[in-house]
């Protein structure tokens, strides 16, 4: 049982990164309820992205990753699409979190150690970011006003749904679990059911608060100021003027990049692993965390802008490595070779699969379209 809870901890704490933030300023043009269903949409997608690459590593060898599983489902094309979307992706979410060098030391020696040390700091820090979180709610839900609820327009949707995926891309670290679980399907299922439908309750809540408490118009400048998420942090605090929801805020953003650091990092040192077939003993150890994180640490402190670039395509790097290409893999695993050991977890068959090489076809589509179209 601890295992499985320290599982869904590390997916929780992967998917509720820095997006928990931004989710409230991107889904504010499109109003509550629309935006509830977007979530809802999106979590269903990318859980049968989730479940696809589980059954493809579930049919390697331990510590597999992204790289043997494209290479053998799909061949060295694959392969390289893998290496050059996971690092943009990864890339991101590891330099926007890092803003400090001593946060990378101290974070990246806990990942040097191995998965079992990353899950109990994980655990301690989601238990503070629960309690935070749910005082937090408690706090503005007494300011909740129900006709701020009705508000907004469904037709923006379409410019948000890439920032909501990427609400639910904790796929990545779903080969590591799968090594630590030591290939328990079903508490690998479990975890991944049940730690990604929590991020989506937390989303829907936090959701509601903000969008229900802040008044429409203060809402729709906030969005459409240069910094609107540290003003929507400041908006809350005004409009509460509770000196612990202050430390809340403050408490609550810290953890939120703690942990979303922690899944990050730890999912891409096993990525990298597995690409440069280096095992994390000795000497190969050191190498692949100086591979993790050096990188992504001087971009960010010398060329900051090109990531800031590159972060409305994470939500198509999502889509693309946490979507299509496990839909590939099973169907080319399942139909095609037919591998004996390929073991159906992700259920529905080939309509499943269609449905969601058409779905992660669309999604990228319309997020090209909003940078080159509108």
């Amino acid at each position: 049982m601890g295992k499985l809870i320290g599982g869904i901890f590390l997916i929780v704490g992967t998917s509720l990164g820095a997006a928990m933030l931004a989710l409230p300023v991107a889904t504010a043009s499109s109003g509550f309820w629309s935006s509830s269903l977007l979530l809802l949409f999106c979590w269903i997608i990318m859980t049968l992205g989730a479940l696809a690459l589980l059954e493809v590593s579930l049919s390697l060898p331990e510590n597999n990753n992204m790289i043997s599983m494209a290479g053998e489902t799909l061949g060295r094309t694959a392969q390289i699409i893998a290496w050059i979307v996971y690092l943009v992706l990864l890339g991101i979410s590891i330099s926007l979190n890092t803003n400090a060098l001593i946060f990378t030391i101290v974070l990246g020696y806990i990942v040097y150690c191995d998965v079992t040390s990353v899950d109990r700091v994980n655990r301690a820090i989601m238990s503070i970011k629960f309690f935070a979180l749910l005082l937090l709610i408690f706090s503005v839900v007494p300011q909740v006003k129900w006709e701020n609820l009705n508000g907004g327009e469904s037709r923006h949707l379409f410019t948000v749904i890439t920032v909501a995926i990427t609400s639910f891309g904790y796929a990545s670290i779903i080969p590591t679990l799968r090594t630590y679980f030591k290939g328990d399907t079903k508490r690998l299922k479990q975890a991944v059911l049940i730690g990604s439908l929590i991020p989506l309750v937390c989303y829907l809540a936090w959701d509601l608060v903000v969008i229900g408490a802040i008044p429409s118009l203060l809402l729709a400048a906030i969005v459409h100021s240069p910094t609107p998420i540290s003003n929507l942090s400041q908006a809350i605090v005004v409009q509460i003027n509770m000196p612990l929801v202050t430390t809340l805020i403050r408490i609550f953003t810290s953890v939120c990049m703690f942990t979303s650091f922690l899944g990050v990092s730890l999912g891409l040192s096993d990525f990298l692993a597995d690409g440069f077939r280096l095992p994390k003993e000795g000497i190969n150890k050191i190498i692949v965390m100086a591979l993790t994180f050096v990188p992504p640490l001087a971009m960010v402190l010398f060329k900051p802008d090109l990531f800031l670039r590159g972060l409305r395509y994470a939500g198509i790097c999502c889509v693309i490595l946490l979507v299509l290409l496990p839909a590939f893999m099973v169907w080319s695993g399942r139909y095609i070779k037919a591998a004996a050991n390929m073991k159906p977890v992700l259920p529905g068959g080939k309509p499943v699969l269609l449905l969601m090489v058409v779905i992660g076809l669309g999604i990228i589509a319309l997020g090209f379209w909003q940078d080159f179209i509108v």
